[in-house]
């Protein structure tokens, strides 16, 4: 099994060097390997013009603007800004590019672009003034799904879509309620399913939307707790959501359900710990996930498979949070995000590994 990490960040702006692999995945020790997934000695920065803002207008919902040249057809220039994050992958259909969230020293985020070896590193979108954050890819490669807008503006996330060249930008939601988060979409690339946090109460809710925009469905039952991270199956019958008691936030339980949410979930075996981030394998027998300890809070991935009900520990480490899966499109991969801190900054990488045989 090979485990590959990204080239370490050295935020004294010196070149950079590798960063040991800092866990082995369980039971998988003899095949231990590293290689670097981004190769960069000196990471991007933002375009030479600022890129627009996801201006704020009536109801708190950001309504987009983009120039026709802010596309990823010229090699970025500028002053050369190193990511101490990166996080939130997602690779495009043919698995040969991946998408991410990434944010500088200086606070400035965005998505950015580049091969799934982590190779020709572009901005896809970075805001002087706003947020963008989980970027999704679509089914068909054509588009790709974020929330973004601005962080310090209640109701100031909406869902919006772009194209992976930075064209026709767009909302497709908002939510004067809650947060928007963890966009999901349907295999046939008509739907999106998303978590949306109440602002007073903390509880979220799943709903759906027409990719195209306008009015959305609830998913889940009102008022029943914290629904969150769905993933659409990709057979497109059901969506995986976690859940949270709130008034327990110890432990959590991961169900399916029907997209349309008219039948009764099918609970998921509950062990110890909270459950979320999710991710399908792409052939629907199994998906990864990441659980925090109820003691430390640490956080690990797991694989579970529905065809034999077993769970298997794939990360283990004292000093590494692991979560936010995704698959490449083969399912011979699985992509994640590392967070470490040194105490006062938090950092995160974005690694992958093989997924392990049945």
């Amino acid at each position: 099994m090979l485990v590959e990490s990204v080239v370490a960040i050295d935020t004294t702006g010196s070149t950079c060097n590798s960063r040991p692999s800092r866990h082995v995945p369980i039971g998988m020790h003899q095949f231990r390997d590293r290689a670097a997934i981004f190769l960069l000695a000196s990471l991007l920065a933002a375009c030479g013009e600022p890129q627009p803002a996801l201006d704020q207008t009536s109801r708190g919902a950001p309504t987009p603007q983009i120039r026709s040249e802010d596309s990823l057809s010229a090699p970025l220039q500028g002053n050369q800004e190193e990511l101490i994050r990166r996080n939130h992958a997602s690779l495009s259909p043919t698995g040969d590019r991946i998408v991410f969230h990434g944010a500088r020293p200086n606070g400035r985020v965005g998505l950015f672009i580049a091969t799934a070896h982590g190779q020709d590193e572009r901005v896809l979108f970075a805001p002087d003034d706003s947020h963008a954050q989980e970027p999704r890819w679509s089914p068909d490669g054509e588009w790709i799904a974020f929330v973004g807008g601005d962080r310090r503006e209640v109701g100031g996330f909406s869902l919006y879509r772009i194209r992976p060249d930075g064209r026709d930008l767009a909302r497709v939601t908002s939510s004067e309620d809650g947060k928007i988060k963890s966009p999901t979409w349907s295999p046939d690339g008509q739907q999106l399913a998303y978590e949306v946090r109440d602002y007073e109460s903390g509880w979220s809710s799943v709903w759906r939307v027409s990719a195209s925009g306008g009015e959305p469905v609830r998913a889940t039952p009102p008022d029943s707790g914290v629904h969150r991270h769905p993933r659409w199956s990709p057979d497109g019958a059901s969506l995986l959501i976690g859940w949270v008691d709130p008034d327990d936030w110890s432990a959590g339980d991961l169900y399916l359900t029907t997209a349309t949410g008219d039948h009764a979930p099918s609970w998921l075996p509950r062990e110890e710990g909270v459950e979320g981030m999710m991710a399908w394998a792409p052939d629907g027998e199994s998906f990864a996930f990441s659980r925090a300890d109820p003691v430390d809070g640490q956080s690990d991935l797991f694989l579970h498979r529905l065809t034999t009900g077993a769970t298997q520990r794939l990360t283990e480490s004292d000093e590494v949070d692991e979560y936010f899966p995704t698959f490449s499109p083969d399912g011979a991969w699985l992509y994640y995000d590392a967070m470490t801190t040194d105490g006062e900054e938090y950092y995160s990488t974005i690694e992958r590994m093989q997924v392990p045989p049945d």
